[in-house]
């Protein structure tokens, strides 16, 4: 397996942790989609995880070109975004999975193993997005869902610039803990990453 994320504190977590796992093998980590292309053993790999939202060239396209290259390869989207775009443009990149940060490790482990296998791991929330796509049924209007007292205090340190490990550190918490929570007020505010969060927190009063 080849992991691609670039927050390094989660990419050294998700090696270890992947690295304990009987019959998941880590290859290679790197923190750039350049740095892999150029020092992985690609014809070694059986599974590439990758982040959407690397520094330079993106996941998607990291995924596009080892696909083309690679094409057994089995590619995996890992990020915090559930955007109907990201979903779509990684699909058709060539990702079989697409697995969102924040879940906890035995579930990730599991997911890997299906996509080993030969199966495929998509929440039931993106299987909902292509099930609309592909019949076009209406999208649901978002709900109502107002933040967490816990989800405002994380906004505001979002807001100053703070790194997911130093949020973490805050509350003593994981960083996958983090990712938990900055998923959910990114999907509260219709926000696709922290600066449209911050923006859309302001337009409705969690932050000055």
């Amino acid at each position: 397996m080849i992991i691609v994320e670039d927050d390094r504190e989660l990419r050294l977590n998700l090696t270890a942790t992947l690295a304990r796992q009987p019959g998941l093998e880590v290859i290679g980590s790197y923190d750039t989609a350049e740095q892999a292309l150029a020092q992985a053993d690609w014809p070694l790999a059986t599974l590439l995880l990758s982040d959407l939202n690397l520094p330079g060239l993106s996941g998607v396209e990291l995924i596009r070109q080892v696909k083309l290259a690679t094409p057994g390869l089995i590619a995996a989207a890992y990020t915090i975004h559930d955007d109907r775009q990201y979903v779509f443009d990684a699909l058709a990149a060539g990702a079989v999975g697409y697995l969102i940060k924040g879940s906890a490790p035995a579930v990730l482990v599991a997911e890997l193993r299906s996509l080993a296998t030969g199966g495929a791991s998509i929440s039931p929330g993106i299987a909902m997005m292509l099930l609309e796509k592909l019949y076009g049924i209406p999208e649901q209007e978002v709900a109502d869902d107002p933040l967490t007292t816990r989800e405002v205090e994380i906004l505001n340190l979002l807001a100053e610039g703070q790194l997911y490990k130093e949020i973490a550190a805050n509350y003593h918490i994981s960083i996958h803990t983090v990712h938990t929570h900055i998923k959910r007020i990114y999907r509260k505010l219709q926000a696709t990453c922290r600066a449209q969060a911050v923006s859309n927190a302001r337009r409705h009063g969690y932050l000055p």
